[in-house]
């Protein structure tokens, strides 16, 4: 495998968790505010957490074992490549940057009505 085919893999990998978790985040905001009890509240911020958390093993799992790693004959097996901490934190980045900016939506929207 050349290294522009894994730097593809990784970024697709980075890429594909970072739209999950910004779409968890923005469903938990969704749900926190359409129903603002103390159960829903805490639910949430366990998702929000627990999302937050796995993004390193996510981008990981995602880049060892999706099917263009299996095609090219890169596996979990195969070689070890240190993703570095900006590629496993990104999707938690994007997560937290798209939660505030969502989150502020909600507010605005919230002042209108």
């Amino acid at each position: 495998m050349s290294a522009s085919e894994l730097e593809a893999l990784v970024w697709r990998s980075v890429g594909i968790a970072s739209a999950l978790l910004v779409g968890i985040t923005c469903l938990a905001l969704y749900v926190r505010h359409k129903w603002p009890t103390l159960a829903i509240r805490v639910i949430t911020s366990v998702i929000l957490l627990g999302a937050f958390l796995v993004s390193p093993p996510l981008v990981d799992a995602l880049f060892t074992r999706g099917r263009q790693a299996r095609e090219t004959g890169f596996g979990p097996g195969y070689v070890i490549v240190d993703l570095g901490a900006v590629a496993s934190w990104l999707p938690a980045a994007l997560m937290v940057l798209a939660g505030a900016g969502y989150s502020l939506f909600l507010k605005r929207a919230r002042m209108r009505s």
